[in-house]
């Protein structure tokens, strides 16, 4: 995550302020990073926009690009955030979706023009009867893959620290546990990341 924020980008931080109250904190502690990349394309109006969703604690641990970037809380209705991201919410009566629509947009190799994309951020189901206040809340299919992976990964770097603290006359049973645990979680955390690598390929991304 150290390339977050490229400096030949403009950053935006998006923090969105729309979760159920209860069941669902951990959502919460993301933000998404919108990074709008303008240099080099000959298209005018044209940029190539990507979006990453990041824990809050890495972006607290990056505080001078923090401070650097553009940020905003997004509750309803629209954020415009540059000219070429709004984001928007579209509601149905047991659905509300949070959806980023990217204009004149290119793709990022050999910035051929495609035009708009509606990339599905968030979404907020009430039950399908609508008879209860239960929801089904998430995010959308690579940003939740992207969420799965920094969960495991803040699980893989806690396990590690514990192993590696310095003990005065350590116990070799508890040391060959966490190691055991170390390496399973390591493990989990390479699964997760090939599932996260997969849920955001794109055929455009290589173009």
């Amino acid at each position: 995550m150290s390339n977050i924020f490229n400096f030949s980008g403009t950053h935006s931080i998006v923090k969105l302020n729309v979760f159920p109250w209860y069941g669902y904190r951990n959502l919460q502690n993301y933000s998404f990073v919108f990074s709008t990349f303008t240099e080099d394309i000959e298209l005018k109006g044209c940029a190539y926009v990507q979006v990453r969703i990041i824990h809050d604690s890495k972006l607290l641990a990056m505080d001078r690009d923090v401070l650097a970037a553009n940020k905003f809380i997004f509750k309803e209705g629209n954020l415009v955030v540059n000219e070429f991201i709004e984001i928007i919410q579209e509601k149905t009566r047991f659905q509300t979706l949070y959806i980023a629509v990217l204009k004149g947009q290119v793709t990022p190799k050999k910035h051929i023009y495609i035009g708009k994309r509606n990339l599905l951020l968030y979404t907020d189901n009430k039950d399908g009867e609508g008879i209860s206040d239960k929801y089904a809340a998430y995010y959308g299919k690579e940003f939740e893959a992207s969420v799965k992976w920094q969960e495991a990964r803040l699980k893989y770097e806690i396990i590690q620290q514990m192993y590696i603290l310095p003990r005065k006359n350590p116990d070799k049973n508890f040391t060959d546990q966490l190691k055991l645990q170390w390496d399973e979680q390591r493990q989990i955390v390479n699964e997760l990341h090939e599932l996260y690598e997969e849920a955001s390929r794109n055929e455009y991304m290589e173009i």
